[in-house]
């Protein structure tokens, strides 16, 4: 791999790092810094151009974005950029994740069991905290960063492109515990995302092996920001080197490797453009110079040669226990429908001017028939006399004559 990009990103400020190589002892080429105006943003298409041109004639295989909350317009406008150029192999990586993988690396480098990194930045800052339960972090206010004395660290570690001066000042008056910054600290989080896309990029181009493990993109920036990017001064006589990220195999150096210099040394000039390099666009932003190298530093006191000692290989897994049986579900019964209840009969009203029947009479029995009397027995009929008789018969004399005999005719 030849070149990688880093790229780290405010509202108000982009820096970069141009990193020669995929290993972490890799040789800053070109680092610099711009201001961005909120308001009017930058042309990300000119950015990028100006960018390629300075690694010109070399190639970029790789590129590492980093931002603050606050600077997501401009990191989707550079990543726009990017992709309609072509450019492969591009990570990302939030500022929580770097700030929480830079912690949990500064604390196994360390040998701390709690440690808290201060990521401070103009409007966004991020507060990491280590403790053996876990790795936290979290967006706080640039006011809040010199609060974390409630987390009980064994150091505190500072960096961003804020006012970090003030920050460690303010520090080491409130809390009684190392409080620790580092040359360059603005750039961490630029270098440190280069660094995490190359070795990124090189895991997914190497074939799989079963003693290596796959590294996210934020794995491999807890190494590598750790120790490549801040060198932080853990006590006056042991620095953090570069020697493993916490996700591969770890070997120390053996007593007969030579002490490496711990002085800084001039970056590399960078190559002289060739006549066919591309142009840099006419609306290419004014990318700052590369800072004057720092003059040499004291030489760092002697520091204690290690031991080799190989890490064993960690016990193999037991085996997964058997799923169990899920707990019978209780299914409560579907309530009954409601029914509404028939309404109550309610007889028509009666029709105006209606009168109720008069009640039937009471019975009354007819009267026992009187007792009649028995007719009168008729008289046997008296027997006229023979003289009557004969006078009847006689016309004449009947005229003349009128029976006396009580009958009838």
């Amino acid at each position: 791999m030849d070149l990688v990009l880093g790229l780290s990103m405010t509202s108000s400020s982009l820096r970069w790092v141009l990193v020669e190589g995929a290993d972490q002892d890799g040789a800053p080429l070109d680092r610099g810094a711009m201001p961005v105006d909120p308001h009017q943003g930058i042309d990300a298409e000119a950015l990028v151009s100006a960018l390629f041109a300075r690694a010109h004639p070399r190639r970029v295989d790789a590129i590492g974005l980093t931002w603050t909350t606050d600077a997501e317009a401009l990191t989707s406008a550079v990543w726009q950029a990017l992709t309609e150029r072509g450019v492969e192999n591009v990570i990302a990586v939030s500022d929580v994740e770097a700030a929480e993988a830079l912690a949990r690396g500064i604390a196994d480098l360390a040998g701390c069991d709690r440690v808290v990194v201060c990521v401070a930045e103009s409007r966004a800052s991020v507060v990491a905290s280590v403790t053996p339960e876990a790795v936290t972090a979290d967006r706080v206010d640039p006011a809040a960063l010199v609060d974390v004395g409630g987390l009980a660290p064994e150091a505190v570690f500072v960096v961003g492109s804020g006012d970090v001066a003030t920050v460690v000042s303010v520090l080491r008056e409130r809390v009684d515990v190392p409080v620790i910054s580092a040359a360059e600290a603005e750039l961490a989080l630029a270098r440190g995302a280069a660094l995490a896309a190359a070795s990124a990029v090189s895991l997914l181009d190497a074939e799989a092996a079963p003693a290596r493990r796959a590294l996210s993109p934020t794995a491999t920036l807890a190494g590598v920001l750790s120790a490549a990017v801040l060198t932080f001064v853990v006590s006056a006589s042991v620095a953090l080197g570069m020697n493993f990220t916490p996700d591969t195999e770890q070997l120390a150096r053996s007593v007969d490797t030579p002490a490496v210099d711990a002085s800084p040394k001039p970056a590399p000039k960078a190559p002289e453009p060739v006549d066919d390099a591309p142009a840099p666009a006419e609306n290419a932003p004014e990318l700052a110079p590369e800072p004057e190298p720092a003059p040499p530093a004291e030489p760092p006191p002697p520091v204690a040669e290690p031991v080799a000692v190989e890490i064993a290989e960690p016990p193999a897994a037991p085996p997964p226990p058997a799923p169990e049986a899920p707990a019978p579900v209780y299914e409560e019964p579907a309530a009954p429908a409601y029914v509404r209840p028939a309404p109550a009969y309610v007889p028509p009203p009666p029709p105006p001017n209606y009168l109720p029947p008069a009640p039937a009479p009471a019975y009354v029995p007819p009267p026992a028939p009187a007792q009649l009397a028995p007719p009168p027995v008729p008289a046997a009929p008296v027997q006229p006399r023979l003289r009557d008789r004969i006078i009847e018969r006689i016309p004449i004399i009947n005229r003349f004559h009128e029976p006396e005999y009580p009958y009838g005719p």
